[in-house]
């Protein structure tokens, strides 16, 4: 199996507005694709309260955004669902051979995507496929994996908001039984989760630098 980075320049894209204007966060949590074309994108965003209003205007009067259903979560935090009438890339990569495990957003709009691919030639045709949307494509990075140094993507999902919500700040900001309410697992579990999860991102490191 091979880990592919891209790093996409999408075409009308929302999320880069709201980065260069309002400097949000954008965390991908989810992405599925519509049938009648376009996906439905499950978004948290962070943004200074203030740019509130002016966030889901712009959001609004983007063309590729199809319907929004966002709630206020916390003070300068919108969760729920994107839908775009175009897939800007992220439903596109995912099909029987290539599994989308990870999605960010750079400091300059740029998407980040990370996938696990079977071979080369999966990775090519999926830089093919986000290319026939108008996008333009880098790849940033391609390694070998063995099938014990990736993350599942809940594992994934679990770090990935334990790191944003500060469970490895010092002092934390939150603890294991918010993350397990919001997992809807109990507390042992997501301790094990995060336990087995951190291992492996601690062993990915350790075999590049070795």
């Amino acid at each position: 199996m091979l880990e592919a980075v891209f790093k996409v320049q999408a075409h009308d894209e929302w999320r880069r507005e709201l980065i260069s204007k309002y400097h949000a966060e954008i965390t991908m949590l989810d992405c599925h694709e519509r049938e009648e074309g376009g996906c439905k994108n499950l978004v948290e965003i962070r943004v200074d309260p203030i740019h509130m209003d002016l966030v889901m205007e712009e959001m609004h009067r983007n063309s590729t955004v199809a319907d929004i259903d966002l709630d206020e979560v916390a003070k300068g935090t919108l969760r729920g669902a994107i839908t775009t009438s175009v897939c800007l890339g992220c439903c596109t990569l995912v099909s029987g051979e290539t599994f989308l495990v990870d999605v960010k957003m750079d400091e300059d709009g740029s998407i980040i995507q990370r996938i696990i691919s079977k071979d080369r030639e999966t990775v090519r045709q999926a830089m093919a496929k986000l290319e026939a949307l108008g996008h333009n494509v880098t790849l940033e990075k391609l390694t070998t994996l063995e099938p014990d140094m990736y993350l599942t993507g809940y594992q994934e999902d679990v770090l990935m908001i334990a790191y944003e919500r500060g469970y490895f700040d010092s002092p934390r900001k939150t603890d294991l039984k918010e993350l397990a309410s919001l997992f809807s697992v109990s507390i042992a579990t997501m301790s094990e989760i995060i336990r087995k999860a951190q291992r492996k991102v601690l062993e990915e490191h350790f075999d590049e630098r070795c």
